[in-house]
């Protein structure tokens, strides 16, 4: 469905970084009584045992399996409400249900585990002057279009998004406000799946995914515009589904539903420009069902994020599934360098992220004709992923057949490496944890013969000892090619001590991991593959928590040099401070307002709080809050709640849990968790007695190790308001 446009919006949308356990933390006990309670509800991925049909499930098994559950619901949780259904990518449903009621929904038999779904913001506007290079110049995509004839004709690229102006001229349309037939011969598949109201409405789909919000349109014109603008991949074929209203927000729900309906349609790649911000987790439900659509044979590029301004493991899901081209956002200039808003790996278990850069500042493209101007100039992360999701168009064109890890292996040993921008550090590039690979050069990537794989080395943590990978180089050629190793070291980070240890702000190096090769050159025979091990250690020097990388680079005796980036940490990164002070006295106590909140978690973009000092007492109308600042993702997250005895401390046999997750990204700055004062009772959720309680936090370290860092609050009393005298 299409009304008229009411604004144009090209920023990343966000979302938030949590997700829920289906049990406590096993370091830690079982909890008392169930967890939660009835005071608000909030939406909720439940995830069946049974394979989804893409990974090897059968579809009776699934349909069958989906139907019990459906029963078994309806009989047991009454008030839960099922909404999507999902078969392909994640068998499995939507379900709105309170905490008490999702706490039992876990427990029936069949259910795995419990995500939360998690709201998207809607993109807003973050318009810019166009750049004054050409950004298909500095891809090479110009070059491939021009010497290699590439324009992406036969691959299809489907766009979840805000949908696309289908009466563009650029994009298949006739130029008439609601004058152009769905499906076009440009854009040939798609669905609306919220409808214009959504954000403010319930979602009303429908088969028509016209954009009125504009990123949609702004974002397909990078891939595919064919008129006046040319897109990277100008013949591609495209699929819309869109997945915002003309203003307001979508949810992770919505998009799943999407990326199903994407694989149904057969679409050989798919461009997402968006996603939960700071869940850097490969786990979450819209990463994991990426990851399943690119072992199905579609290539996934996903946005990183803008989310750079807070640095270190900032980036979101999709793009943190292992199999998605995690794309930053460059400079649109020759010389390449990493974009100052573009969001940071490393993912939450220290996987390399980003794979690779593409501009993203001042790039001009298509917007809905009812803004005016059909084209405009927007800058963000959300410019940068379709750049590459053409990329690979061209590629799939040159290749047909290609696989995710056949792609993203031509765009890394090809891609441009980026110096650091600081004076400070000006022999080094920049981080690796920021530009991945580079700046992507697709005509390169494309003409390629020897190819090195894997692309990318993710070492791991310093105290699992020295990580070594064996690199196979081919030579499709007729004559040999000998190779030399060498390596090129990017400049290093750490979170700042001074200002308590978060990774919003960091401390840059030239600490050296330390890299050995098997052998001092390679020679690889005619039309044959040749390996060389490759050893890299932690640098001697790099305290604990630092962040480092560089290239492993081979250089053949006639050709271009091959690049693959490595990155790591230095230490153990089960040691690292979870719960950072910040230099606020955090964690702590806080007495806080919130407007919005989800479940027990404000989502306040800035809410308002302020330490509780003193003798602490809180009521119904000044809830309990503990303010929280996670410096690195987490393997599992637990706030309880205990009665104290007379000295303060906590009363073990008094616990309960008010909120548990499994694998939940880093703060981005401060976190407020609330307690509504209620516990669990044999006949349910009831208000706590007054008197004197205790909230504790234990995080789980990300490594796996099972070590948990606890913060235990001072007591408070918890009571009436008292009346006004």
């Amino acid at each position: 469905m299409r009304r008229p446009l009411r604004h144009f919006a090209a920023a990343t949308a966000v979302g938030l970084a949590v997700l829920l356990a289906t049990a406590s933390l096993p370091a830690l006990g079982e909890p008392t009584a169930p967890a939660g309670t009835p005071r608000h509800e909030a939406k909720w991925f439940v995830e069946l045992t049974s394979q989804p049909t893409t990974s090897g499930g059968s579809g009776a098994a699934v349909a069958r399996q989906q139907g019990s559950f459906r029963d078994t619901v309806r009989r047991a949780v009454p008030d839960a409400v099922i909404g999507r259904t999902y078969q392909s990518l994640f068998n499995g449903f939507s379900v709105r249900a309170d905490a008490a009621d999702i706490a039992q929904v876990a427990e029936l038999p069949g259910v795995r585990a419990i995500y939360p779904v998690f709201p998207v913001s809607a993109p807003e506007a973050r318009s810019a002057t166009p750049s004054a290079v050409s950004p298909l110049e500095v891809t090479g995509a110009a070059a491939a279009q021009s010497a290699l004839g590439l324009t992406g004709e036969g691959v299809k690229v489907g766009i979840i998004d805000s949908g696309i102006d289908l009466d563009h001229p650029d994009l298949g349309g006739n130029g008439v406000p609601g004058g152009t037939a769905f499906p076009s011969a440009k854009v040939a598949h798609g669905y609306d799946f919220v409808g214009d109201d959504y954000g403010s409405g319930p979602a009303v789909p429908d088969a028509r995914p016209d954009d009125c919000a504009g990123h949609g349109t702004h974002v397909a014109g990078i891939v595919a515009a064919d008129g006046g603008v040319t897109g990277v991949a100008p013949k591609a074929t495209l699929g819309a589904y869109r997945v915002f209203g003309c203003s307001g927000g979508t949810d992770t729900a919505v998009i799943l539903d999407a990326m199903e309906r994407a694989q149904a349609d057969g679409m050989d790649v798919v461009n997402l420009s968006l996603g939960a911000s700071f869940q850097a987790w490969a786990q979450y439900p819209t990463a994991a069902a990426a990851d399943r659509l690119a072992a199905s044979g579609v290539i996934v590029v996903a946005a990183m994020g803008n989310d750079g301004a807070n640095l270190g493991q900032s980036l979101g899901a999709p793009a943190s599934g292992r199999d998605v081209i995690a794309v930053a956002a460059f400079e649109s200039n020759t010389t390449p360098r990493a974009a100052w808003f573009s969001s940071w790996g490393l993912a939450a278990d220290l996987e390399l992220k980003p794979d690779i850069g593409a501009p993203g500042v001042g790039i001009y493209s298509t917007v809905p004709l009812g803004d005016g101007n059909p084209y405009a100039a927007m800058s963000g992360t959300s410019m940068a992923s379709p750049h590459v999701a053409g990329a690979v168009a061209l590629l799939m064109q040159a290749h047909p057949g290609l696989t995710a890890t056949q792609a993203l292996t031509r765009l890394q040993n090809t891609a441009s490496p980026a110096q650091f921008p600081s004076s400070s550090v000006s022999t080094a590039l920049d981080p690796i944890q920021r530009q991945g690979a580079g700046l992507l050069r697709v005509d390169k990537a494309a003409a390629a013969e020897a190819l090195v794989t894997p692309s990318k080395i993710s070492a791991g943590e310093g105290t699992d000892g020295p990580h070594t990978t064996t690199l196979t180089i081919s030579n499709p050629t007729t004559s040999a090619v000998t190779w030399t190793p060498s390596l090129a070291h990017a400049t290093t980070t750490r979170p700042d001590p001074q200002s308590g240890n978060t990774q919003n702000t960091l401390l840059y190096g030239t600490q050296r991991a330390r890299v050995t090769f098997g052998r001092g050159s390679i020679t690889v025979p005619p039309r044959g593959t040749a390996q060389l091990t490759v050893t890299v250690d932690a640098p001697s020097d790099g305290v604990e928590g630092t962040v480092y990388g560089g290239f492993v680079v081979l250089t053949p005796d006639v050709g271009e040099a091959r690049r693959v980036p490595f990155a790591g940490m230095a230490g153990d990164y089960g040691n690292v401070d979870l719960l950072a002070s910040m230099n606020r006295g955090l964690t702590t106590l806080a007495h806080a307002t919130c407007e919005s909140r989800w479940d027990s978690i404000c989502l306040d973009e800035k809410p308002a709080w302020q330490p509780a000092t003193g003798d602490v007492a809180y009521h119904p109308a000044d809830l309990p809050a503990v303010a929280v600042h996670l410096a690195y993702p987490t393997l599992s997250m637990v706030v309880s709640v205990y009665r104290a005895d007379a000295l303060g401390r906590p009363v073990e046999a008094s616990r309960q849990n008010l909120l548990s997750w499994n694998r939940m990204g880093r703060s981005e700055q401060v976190s407020l968790y609330f307690w509504d004062g209620m516990v669990a009772s044999p006949t349910g959720p009831t208000s706590a007695p007054p008197g004197d309680y205790v909230l504790r936090v234990s995080a789980e370290a990300p490594d796996g190790d099972g070590r948990v860092q606890h913060w235990t609050s001072p007591a408070f009393t918890w009571g009436e308001q008292a009346a006004p005298i």
